[in-house]
């Protein structure tokens, strides 16, 4: 099984988002959003089952990683649909002239465009080579790296000295946000270049990461964009919530299916031999 000790580093990385997030969420947890606590509850669940997985296959504990397993069908949706949500409060902030999300709404919107279908891409694949341990690992951890810039791009603006906002100056956030993104491209790169041969993941992976820079770095006064972010912002968050609570759950079920069951014989067919 590949990446032996990768449940510590996902510890860690809980241990980060926790820091990340404790102002605006996590010490602030009775005045939250609905849309901020189904995110958060969702993208922490998340990577603590990706920990648990990773532990328990490890720990030669199969039977709890196959249950596992089986809970991503119903955490995936529920991941899925947050991520949508707290795009939506962005875009709804952005409409709104709120102070931040004013200024960056549509381009975080931009980079959540490619963030929220390939977080679905990967966990499908994730699903479709369930078999091939390698393949499945990788594209199951990948999933996180999603998560990157926001949980390190948080931390850069509040800990790291030269990159700390100041409000009312806003400049240092397309510095931030690009270091963490950027960070994450080279990490998925490494991985990939250790070993060549499972790296397709990884490579997929980056290429997003990649197209998530250009466009952060590109959307700055598109107006056809903006009017779409406006638009979604006018759709009812209970609505956005259902559909792709539903999506997930589409996801989930077309990805599980996309290989035939354990004992189950695909049955080919051959052509009779000539009389």
């Amino acid at each position: 099984m590949p990446y032996r000790h990768a449940h510590y580093y996902l510890l860690l990385l809980m241990a980060l988002t926790a820091v990340a997030f404790w102002p605006i969420y996590f010490s602030v947890l009775p005045t939250a959003s609905v849309a901020l606590h189904i995110h958060g509850f969702g993208a922490s669940l998340w990577i603590a089952l990706l920990t648990f997985q990773s532990w328990a296959i490890h720990h030669r504990h199969n039977e709890w990683h196959r249950a596992g397993g089986l809970a991503s069908l119903a955490i995936f949706p529920l991941f899925f649909a947050g991520s949508v949500l707290i795009v939506h409060t962005m875009a709804w902030n952005f409409a709104n002239g709120d102070f931040f999300d004013g200024k960056f709404g549509t381009r975080f919107a931009a980079i959540d465009a490619v963030a929220v279908p390939g977080i679905a891409f990967l966990f499908w694949s994730a699903l479709r080579w369930r078999r091939k341990v390698h393949l499945h690992a990788r594209y199951m951890f990948a999933t996180v790296f999603f998560l990157f810039s926001p949980i390190f791009s948080r931390l850069l603006m509040r800990y790291v000295p030269g990159l700390q906002l100041t409000p009312p100056d806003l400049s240092r956030v397309p510095v931030d946000i690009a270091l963490a993104s950027f960070g994450a491209m080279l990490l998925a790169i490494a991985l990939a270049w250790r070993q060549p041969k499972h790296a397709r993941p990884w490579l997929i992976t980056a290429a997003l990461l990649g197209v998530q820079i250009v466009l952060f770095a590109t959307m700055t006064s598109f107006e056809p964009w903006n009017e779409l972010v406006r638009l979604f912002a006018a759709v009812p968050s209970e609505l956005v919530f259902s559909v792709s609570l539903a999506a997930g759950g589409a996801i989930s079920w077309v990805g599980w299916r996309s290989i035939p069951p354990r004992g189950v014989q695909v049955i080919q067919t051959r052509p009779a031999a000539d009389a």
